[in-house]
């Protein structure tokens, strides 16, 4: 495939300021990244989706750089919703761009984008949630897919405040490294992909903001409460969900909560034999399945 021009972009959003890369013109997809990654996430995509005639947006998750942090250290699903509904207005405006947008989320940006389609459907066309389920409650799991706690130990880790930042960090990253290799057993991610990730994550209050979004979870905030009632609500926006068969975050059983009727707007779902980070694993299939996705719409 041909190479691609990206560039960089920064939109405003209130006091915050988000970096992108940008790429193609025509209909807008907007990716969003997860943990451990930033927006490099989509490099593999960027291609495919310019050559079909798709204009692409990446941008940093809120909290992924240092003019995107929430000054009160919110990372509830509520609070970044609506923040990533502020941020589709404002790349809307700069591109001159009124109709809805395509949303590809992977990881913590599939979870946002959940809570995007709930609260704001009106902006999405539609949406593709890569290795994330839905209808997720601490009953379910613990009825269900009881075997997604020992995938989750990291989670629990995440809660101790300050022990959990300087662990990250410890010995050039190697928890983050050990995260990679647990969730995508059968690919070795890329040094230059690692590096970058790296290099993200050690700016000033990135760390603290990527393990805030862990730290909602459990918040006993009135915000925070509303915002895990979001993966339980209707989603009338289109969504597809991608599945890695060898996904070493996301436990089997944990797709099994997962209900159709919650999808008003139509579910459809498939497999992908990867892990974690699909989409870069294996790209040529992640990007015939998105493709054909994108043009339903």
């Amino acid at each position: 495939m041909p190479a691609v021009v990206t560039g960089r972009r920064t939109y405003q959003v209130g006091e915050l300021r988000f970096s992108a890369i940008v790429a193609g013109q025509g209909p807008l997809v907007l990716c969003l990244h997860g943990f451990p990654d930033n927006n490099q996430s989509f490099r593999h995509q960027i291609p495919a989706l310019v050559a079909a005639g798709y204009q692409v947006v990446c941008p940093l998750l809120p909290g992924y750089e240092e003019s995107s942090q929430n000054r009160a250290g919110h990372y509830d699903m509520e609070t970044l919703a609506d923040t990533l509904a502020a941020l589709i207005r404002a790349i809307q405006h700069q591109h001159g761009i009124q109709e809805p947008v395509h949303l590809i989320g992977h990881d913590w940006g599939a979870i946002a984008g959940y809570a995007l389609c709930v609260r704001q459907p009106g902006l999405i066309r539609s949406f593709a949630a890569l290795t994330i389920p839905y209808n997720l409650t601490l009953g379910g799991v613990l009825r269900q897919a009881r075997g997604q706690w020992l995938y989750s130990w990291y989670i629990q880790f995440f809660q101790l405040r300050h022990v959990a930042e300087r662990a990250l960090e410890f010995q050039d990253w190697a928890l983050v490294e050990q995260l990679i290799r647990l969730w995508s057993p059968t690919w070795s991610m890329p040094s230059e992909t690692r590096r970058s990730i790296k290099h993200t994550l050690a700016q000033p209050g990135v760390k603290e903001a990527a393990l805030g979004y862990y730290r909602a979870i459990f918040g006993l905030a009135r915000r925070e409460r509303r915002a895990r009632a979001l993966m339980n609500a209707c989603i009338q926006v289109p969504t597809l969900q991608l599945r890695g068969e060898q996904d070493g975050c996301i436990h089997p059983d944990l797709w099994l909560l997962t209900r159709a009727e919650s999808f008003t707007g139509g579910l459809t779902q498939q497999r992908v034999a990867a892990g974690h980070f699909l989409h870069q694993e294996r790209p040529g299939e992640v990007n015939e399945i998105l493709l054909d996705w994108l043009e339903k719409w």
